[in-house]
Formats: structure tokens, sequence, C-alpha cells
């Protein structure tokens, strides 16, 4: 519009000379509007990219400590199935669980839109919201037959009755749980692949994914007691 003010003044096609308007208070009108829509629709672009990356970020820390949950919880019940004189915690899920269910909604409660239809990160986060979340939670909502199995265990033992069948329901209980446990990590894999390939530069998953498999200690292994103590020892902190 500013362009085609100008343009009229320069060959005079139209010539508003009134003691109302002109073409050159046209001209100011004009472009102080063209001004003034160019600096907001700059911050918006701005903030726009600026929220965009925000939101990868939060999506992508999210979703490699719920991946990290899930891989722990498959290890813990891993070792128990491998080695049966370990005893089984009765907490072995219930501490963790809840944890991840906040941060499964943190994901699946989080809009993520840009205006390319192209973007394949905004493809397969739409995806997990509307599929791959109800899977994950119905999943995660089976860890409560891990309450009964132990509960009900309790009860044999208590009253001296098919005690070896009630133990061994439990072992079967977190082998589905464990079948569960992988397949989510599965889709997790898949959702910060996706993100990785979209913003390698950001994100390296692979070496985060390493990091997390090395870094299982052991269902009763979180460190040496003895290294623990001899290190506060020669600690400087007192």
């Amino acid at each position: 519009m500013t362009w085609c003010v100008t343009v009229n003044i320069e060959t005079g096609w139209i010539v508003l000379n009134s003691s109302f308007i002109s073409n050159n208070m046209l001209l100011t009108f004009f472009g102080g509007i063209c001004t003034g829509l160019a600096a907001v629709l700059t911050e918006k672009i701005y903030k726009y990219f600026l929220d965009k990356a925000s939101i990868k970020n939060y999506l992508y820390s999210n979703v490699m400590i719920l991946y990290s949950d899930f891989y722990y919880m498959h290890k813990d019940i891993e070792s128990l199935l491998s080695d049966r004189t370990l005893d089984i915690p009765e907490n072995l899920f219930s501490n963790r669980v809840p944890v991840m269910y906040n941060r499964l909604y943190n994901v699946a409660y989080t809009e993520y839109c840009v205006f390319s239809k192209k973007d394949k990160f905004m493809s397969i986060h739409n995806n997990f919201v509307n599929f791959e979340f109800v899977k994950l939670k119905n999943w995660m909502d089976k860890n409560i037959y891990f309450q009964i199995a132990i509960i009900m265990a309790k009860m044999c033992r208590t009253v001296n009755s098919a005690t070896q069948e009630a133990d061994e329901n439990i072992y079967k209980t977190i082998k589905v749980i464990d079948i569960y446990s992988k397949s989510a990590m599965e889709i997790l894999d898949r959702y910060l692949s996706v993100l990785q390939n979209e913003s390698s530069e950001k994100f390296n998953w692979e070496k985060n994914k390493e990091i997390i498999h090395k870094g299982y200690l052991g269902i009763y292994n979180s460190g040496n007691l003895d290294d623990f103590l001899k290190q506060e020892a020669d600690s400087e902190i007192r």
C-alpha cells in the first residue's frame, strides 16, 4: 500500500490535495501502519521459533526420562527373573510409577503445532498424543496387578496355603509387565529418534540412550558402600 501511494505521488495518477487529506498524508499514514505491522510480525516470528525450540526441549527431556524409567523397570524385572534368590521388593514399582504418570501426561498435554505440514516431528507427536499415550497409560495401569499378586502371596503365607503357586504368580505378573515395558521403550525410542533427526544439532538421542543403558547398576546396587564411606571421609565437606 505504501508503494502504491509513493508511485501515485511520483506519477500523479490521483491527486488528493485538500484541507482534509493529501498524498503526503496518505504516505505518512500507510508508512506508519506498515512499519508497525512489520515490527509486530517480526516479534511474532521470533517468538514462534523461540517457543518451538523451547517445546522441543521440554518434550525431549520428559520423554527421555520416561524412557529411562521404563528401561530401569525392565532391567529390575530382568534381574529378578534371572536370579530367583533375590527378594522381590514390595515397592518395586510404587515409587517410580507415580512420577512416570506425571511425565507421560506432561508430554500428552503439550501442544506442538507448526505451519509446515511436512514437519515429521509434529506428525509423530500428534500420533503419540492421539494413540500412543492411551497405550502407555493402559500398560502402566497394569502395574496394580503386581500389588495384588504381592497381597495374595502374603495371604497364602498367613494360612500356609499354596504359597509356591502364589509366589509363582508374582513372577508371572512381573514378566507380563516387562513385556509392556519393552513395548513402551520401543514407542519412546521412535519418538526420540525422530526428534533427533529433526534437530540433530541440539539432540543426540543415541548417545543419551547409551548413557542410560550404562547407568543401570542393579536392583540392589546403587554403588559400593565402602567406596562411598571412603569418599566421604576424604571429602573436604564436613
